[in-house]
């Protein structure tokens, strides 16, 4: 036998840091399974990968609007836009902004949060005229 068959094989690790929310939550699980039968050894890395691997291999629709909106980001999108009207440029062809936009609209950025106590008969910052307060800076 070769020294390469008798090599063992090492599985590669990826680590991943939780939140320290979702760290609790994992040791929650952890504690309710091995209350719930004695003999059981879990390990964070074992429960995680169990969750995941017993997961939909595909999200839904709705996680993945969730996921993108909670993680857009303008910044990331800008320089992926200039890289695409880089890369069209490059090849003779023209990219809008309309046609960025419109290409990107499924990625919408998250929602502002509303006031848990909004004071009431206050209007302050809204205005019916959209010219008033503009949303881009270029101009119209």
């Amino acid at each position: 036998m070769s020294e390469e068959t008798k090599k063992k094989r090492i599985p590669k690790y990826d680590r991943v840091t939780l939140y320290e929310e979702a760290m609790k939550r994992v040791d929650g699980w952890i504690r309710q399974v091995q209350d719930s039968k004695a003999g059981v050894s879990l390990f964070r890395k074992d429960i995680l990968n169990w969750y995941i691997l017993n997961a939909p291999e595909q999200l839904d629709a709705m996680a993945v609007e969730g996921l993108a909106a909670q993680f857009f980001d303008q910044e990331r999108f800008l320089k992926q836009a200039l890289k695409r009207v880089r890369d069209a440029k490059d090849r003779g062809e023209t990219l809008s902004l309309k046609e960025l936009m419109s290409d990107e609209q499924g990625v919408k950025p998250k929602k502002p949060r509303k006031s848990r106590a909004p004071k009431e008969g206050t209007t302050e910052g809204v205005s019916a005229d959209p010219e008033a307060n503009p949303t881009s800076d270029f101009p119209s």
